[in-house]
């Protein structure tokens, strides 16, 4: 469900910008709205959720869910002068149910009587999940909107309303484990002192900015700025990518028991700047899909293993921390693809675009995206000098030893 909650609209972005008229800033701002509306979730439900227990949170988000799909799918005929209204408040309002959701999976997983080993390869297996849930989102809404035309996106919607039901009806009878009890559990303020929490929360965000912007613009980039076709370049990029993203998880659940976690973070982070080096420079469209897919494998493990090393740190932090984390990831994946919706619009209506897309035999839209492309250098930057300040403090903590 929460692969619908993030997925579902940047598949349908060109046909909704060429249906509505809609800018790329436009398109921008329902990913900002969902990852912002995900963050305030993170931050607003975790202290009730330790308090009041996982169940009536893990019922509530399917519903909401609900309800924001049946509002996205009926814009056009509750707000007939501008369905965009009606489109970014159905994204507030499903995208809630994905903060909730948010909050809740991680420390589910934590409670869990698992050994550290184990429990990484946990939260490495759940993420997975949602992988393999993007695979499933993409495959279906890119065959239906083939199937049935760029028009039936309402339609499109309302069948996503599925996942919402059968979530609903799952956690009405799941088993949870123990939550940490209320005396025990650390203080805001003990996590925000801690500088390895800082940068944990950095290293969250700089991967969450770099998994959304190619998850966001992926669609339209493959698309409109590399001109392959929106089925299979839906099928062989975004499908992909999310394929390669659950492939790495699953490979790290299973055979990272006895890896350094930071110095393979660390590596994806380099590898990352390299993927996104190459989708904004590199001039063959093939490579370019490969380079994609590259990518999700380089980004798979980062917010997972990353979320297992700030648990291990701070055992007794209960739903907070990881309310905390997630609000790092969130913030990230709404600044990212925001960011880079930004820079496609500014670079669409200045004359260096232009004049580069002559020296390069591109249009301006093929140069405005892969311009908002780049930005997911900085943030693969910003994850990488991260985890280097993260493995440093480890060498001279054995030091010290």
């Amino acid at each position: 469900m929460q692969a619908v909650v993030v997925n579902v609209s940047p598949i349908l972005f060109i046909p909704l910008r060429e249906q509505f008229h809609l800018t790329f800033s436009q398109l921008g701002l329902l990913v900002l709205a969902n990852f912002i509306t995900q963050l305030l979730c993170d931050l607003s439900f975790s202290g009730s959720i330790d308090r009041h227990g996982f169940r009536p949170y893990a019922l509530l988000a399917p519903v909401v869910a609900l309800l924001g799909f049946l509002l996205f799918a009926a814009a056009p005929v509750l707000f007939p002068q501008n369905p965009y209204i009606g489109m970014l408040l159905g994204t507030v309002l499903f995208s809630g149910s994905g903060g909730i959701l948010e909050v809740l999976l991680s420390p589910i997983v934590d409670t869990l009587p698992l050994d550290e080993a184990k429990k990484t390869a946990a939260m490495s297996f759940i993420h997975a999940a949602y992988s393999w849930g993007q695979v499933v989102v993409v495959l279906i809404t890119t065959v239906l909107v083939f199937l049935w035309g760029a028009t039936s996106w309402p339609f499109i919607m309302l069948l996503w309303c599925i996942p919402a039901v059968l979530t609903f009806l799952m956690f009405l009878v799941a088993p949870f484990g123990d939550r940490v009890a209320e005396d025990n559990r650390q203080k805001f303020s003990e996590i925000f002192k801690s500088r390895v929490f800082v940068l944990c929360f950095f290293s969250i965000m700089a991967a969450g900015a770099t998994e959304l912007i190619i998850s966001q613009w992926a669609s339209s980039f493959i698309e409109k700025g590399l001109g392959v076709s929106k089925t299979i370049g839906d099928i062989l990029g975004v499908c992909m990518f999310a394929a390669a993203m659950g492939t790495g998880r699953v490979l790290y659940g299973t055979y990272g028991a006895g890896l350094d976690r930071k110095k393979v973070v660390r590596f994806c982070f380099l590898s990352l700047i390299f993927c996104y080096l190459a989708m904004g420079l590199l001039p063959g469209r093939y490579i370019v899909l490969a380079v994609i897919v590259l990518g999700g494998f380089a980004v798979s493990i980062a917010w997972p293993t990353m979320l297992v090393e700030a648990s291990g740190k701070f055992p007794l932090g209960g739903a907070r921390l990881f309310a905390l984390l997630a609000a790092g990831g969130d913030s990230g994946s709404s600044l990212g693809p925001w960011l880079a919706g930004k820079v496609m619009d500014m670079a669409s209506s200045s004359h260096w675009a232009l004049r580069l897309g002559d020296c390069v035999n591109l249009t301006v839209e093929q140069v405005s995206l892969r311009a908002g492309m780049l930005v997911g250098v900085l943030f693969a930057l910003l994850g990488y000098v991260v985890l280097t300040v993260l493995c440093r403090i480890d060498l001279k903590k054995k030091g010290e030893r």
